[in-house]
């Protein structure tokens, strides 16, 4: 079996998943790991187009921990999710396993894998406790996933990511592939490289800062042939055609039109804002938020720039050991109207809109979005975990 790592702050799922999808486009039994889930735990498992079976799910977690009970240090949640991907894979004898980074990248359970190439989508301050203070400390964490003498695909980075990126892959003679521009002609999306052909993708409503993932996946896809892993153009198209990641600027139709997007950091923040500024969906009409964000994310400055989009925000706990309370809610958010649940919030966010001809955005946590989409498709959900 052979191996990518995607590695990054924001962009590390879809990108992967554009990966994944071309990968399989081009005829390749491929395995997709990522994480968190949103409704499932079989999410974050994929052959193909498949989620893992629950039943499967079972069998590999009880293998797992008849060997982790005589370990010394028993392994955390994310270990354990990442060793049953890696049977999964063998056992359905996929050809190629596209990987996406828990945490950092250097100590990432992901990264004991010898890979075929590395991908580092963009980087911004996130996890700051664990990654260091300042993004060129991030990025060296990250750049752990480069291997000596494969490729590395770099998505859009600010120079004071890319110098330690680059440094990173001349220390281990890995070969630099950035991601190629992006630009809107004629209404359609055209990806432009160094000594590739130009690209060009149908209309593309995934939100604008999904283009930096696209154009990663590109270089992605053409470090990949560098390693005589070909994927044809038609197969990159086909997966940016088909491309739908739930939770990461996802529409929803109902009484008032919905958007639900990730958006868990300040980097995340930013892109959603300017992604929504572009979109005629939104327009000029009035936008009323659900927002929450776990202890370790930077609350108020997330929340500063949301108020400057949008007219109303309901607050909310959401379901992690990381939430703040009602009562910690009610301290952070003053301008904001809290409430005791995610469906609570969506229930006025939802009235709000339907008065005004507006509509929703639930953003801010993964966690958050998750309970929404559950709350709005009435689909059952498993428990929430931290990992």
């Amino acid at each position: 079996m052979r191996h990518v790592v995607v590695a990054g702050t924001v962009g590390k799922g879809s990108t992967s998943l554009l990966l994944a999808q071309a990968l399989t486009a081009s005829g390749r039994r491929v395995g997709h790991f990522t994480s968190p889930h949103l409704l499932r735990f079989t999410e974050r498992i994929r052959i193909g187009q498949r989620e893992i079976d629950p039943s499967q799910v079972v069998e590999l977690f009880e293998l797992i921990e008849r060997h982790s009970a005589a370990m010394s240090r028993q392994p955390t949640f994310f270990e354990c999710a990442t060793a049953m991907a890696f049977l999964a894979f063998a056992r359905e004898k996929v050809d190629i396993a596209v990987l996406e980074v828990g945490l950092g990248g250097r100590l990432d359970a992901t990264n004991v894998v010898d890979r075929e190439l590395a991908v580092i989508t963009p980087i911004d301050l996130d996890h700051q406790q664990y990654l260091g203070d300042t993004i060129p400390a991030i990025a060296e964490e990250k750049a752990g996933v480069i291997q000596a003498d494969r490729p590395v695909a770099v998505g859009p980075q600010p120079t004071e990511a890319l110098l330690p990126i680059a440094r990173a892959s001349a220390l281990r003679r890995a070969q630099l592939w950035l991601a190629p521009h992006t630009a809107v002609e004629a209404g359609r999306l055209v990806v432009r490289g160094p000594n590739q052909p130009a690209l060009s993708f149908a209309q593309w409503p995934a939100g604008a800062f999904q283009r930096h993932n696209l154009a990663t996946a590109v270089a992605a896809c053409a470090a990949l042939s560098s390693r005589k892993i070909l994927v044809p153009t038609t197969a990159v198209q086909k997966a940016a055609a088909e491309f739908s990641w739930p939770g990461r600027y996802q529409w929803i139709a109902g009484v008032a039109d919905v958007l639900l997007d990730g958006a868990h950091n300040l980097c995340g923040i930013q892109a959603l804002k300017k992604s929504m500024a572009e979109d005629v969906r939104v327009g000029d009409r009035p936008v009323h938020a659900v927002f929450s964000a776990l202890r370790d994310r930077p609350f108020a400055d997330m929340m500063a720039i949301l108020s400057g989009v949008v007219r109303s925000i309901e607050v909310c706990p959401v379901p992690s050991a990381r939430s703040h309370s009602v009562e910690e809610l009610l301290h952070l958010a003053p301008q904001a109207r809290v409430h005791a649940d995610t469906a609570r919030a969506l229930e006025q966010a939802t009235a709000l809109a339907r008065a005004d001809g507006g509509l929703v955005v639930v953003c801010g946590s993964l966690f958050l979005v998750g309970d929404a989409l559950a709350n709005l498709t009435g689909a059952p959900r498993d428990p929430a975990v931290d990992g």
